[in-house]
Order: C-alpha cells, then sequence, then structure tokens
C-alpha cells in the first residue's frame, strides 16, 4: 500500500468529517428575533417581534417607555446582568410596561415561537 495514499485519504477523511461537524454546530447558532415596522409617527413606534424557537434577545438599555402586547402564549427564559435566571410564562393577550432607561435582561425563547407588539413612547 502506497503511504502516500493513505495519508491523503486519512487527510481527507479527516476534512470530511471535520466539515460535518463544523456544520452541525454552525446549524445550532442562535437566532435572534426578527423586528418588522408596523407604524411610526411623532407619538409612538409600534414594531411586531418574532421570537423563533430558541432565538435570543441581547442586553439592552430600553431607549422609551413601552408597552408589550404578547400575541402568542411565550415561555423564554430571563438571564439578568448579575446572573440572576428566571423561566417566565406569558399568555395571548398579556400586556406589560417597561420605563425608558431599565435594563432589559437577555431573553431565551424555550417554547414554540412567539410575537410581540411593541409601542414604544416617543
Amino acid at each position: 500500500m502506497n503511504l502516500n495514499w493513505l495519508k491523503r485519504s486519512i487527510w481527507t477523511g479527516c476534512l470530511f468529517f471535520g466539515g460535518i461537524l463544523v456544520g452541525t454546530n454552525l446549524s445550532r447558532v442562535a437566532e435572534t428575533p426578527a423586528t418588522v415596522p408596523l407604524l411610526q409617527n411623532a407619538h409612538v413606534e409600534v414594531t411586531r417581534i418574532e421570537y423563533p424557537e430558541k432565538s435570543v434577545r441581547s442586553p439592552h438599555v430600553r431607549p422609551r417607555s413601552q408597552v408589550i402586547v404578547f400575541i402568542d402564549d411565550a415561555h423564554y427564559q430571563v438571564v439578568y446582568q448579575n446572573g440572576k435566571t428566571e423561566t417566565r410564562e406569558r399568555n395571548a393577550g398579556d400586556i406589560i410596561w417597561h420605563s425608558q432607561g431599565e435594563e432589559a435582561p437577555t431573553l431565551t425563547s424555550l417554547g414554540a415561537k412567539y410575537r410581540t407588539v411593541v409601542v414604544n413612547l416617543k
């Protein structure tokens, strides 16, 4: 058996299986929620946010006071900057309020896709 042929075969096999492993891990990268603008005027900015299963919303500071209406039932995990973790459930039709300047934690969708409508006050 030719030694060069064996080395090339091993190298090719490693590349092939390495590619499969990388591709599998890339498919596990979390999606981010999609934002769909619905209305904007001098008083409000209204958007629909769609959270695919296992999507992750990054932490941020809320630029405006806002009302959030849950269109679908939601099951998600909240991770605060201090490391505290909570699991939350919301029902379709639930409405919550957040004040301008609040720190919004990391959210990870744990269940099926869900949607919210966010009304930012100007």
